[in-house]
């Protein structure tokens, strides 16, 4: 029986969790902030390497690189902003899903998140990629996290 146990933890704990929806997605990536690790965010990306490859060739971003990236620049600017990422809830996902050739897509995403008494929300780019929604890299050109209405 135990060791039944630890092999189920074993196989749940180090693979990644397809994401059949994108609030399951959008979720996953507000308790990634919480911990403001990257190790944890790693975790969301996509693993299969012909897509990646599809993606950095076809897009022209280094698909890891950039959404890391991306990643640590988003904690940064909640740090300057007073956000305490310990601290903060996952509200909801807004989205809207089109087509876009072979993928659909969930562009622009907004992860709309709790701190205080305050909602900001995050754009992110996400595509379904073989039947699991995963983020894509998105350009920025103005500040990341957005105060929202409540």
């Amino acid at each position: 029986m135990l060791i039944l146990f630890i092999l189920f933890i074993s196989s749940n704990v180090s693979h990644a969790q397809p994401f059949i929806e994108v609030d399951e997605l959008a979720e996953a990536f507000v308790r990634s902030l919480k911990k403001r690790e990257t190790s944890e965010f790693k975790k969301l990306l996509e693993t299969d390497s012909s897509m990646i490859e599809y993606i950095d060739k076809n897009l022209g971003f280094d698909y890891r690189d950039s959404l890391i990236s991306d990643f640590t620049n988003i904690v940064k600017e909640g740090i300057e902003k007073g956000i305490n990422w310990d601290k903060i809830n996952f509200i909801k996902a807004e989205y809207i899903t089109t087509t876009d050739g072979p993928f659909l897509v969930a562009q622009p995403c907004y992860v709309i998140f709790q701190h205080r008494l305050f909602r900001y929300s995050i754009q992110m780019n996400a595509s379904r990629i073989k039947n699991k929604w995963s983020f894509v890299p998105i350009k920025r050109e103005n500040e990341i996290i957005k105060l929202r209405k409540i």
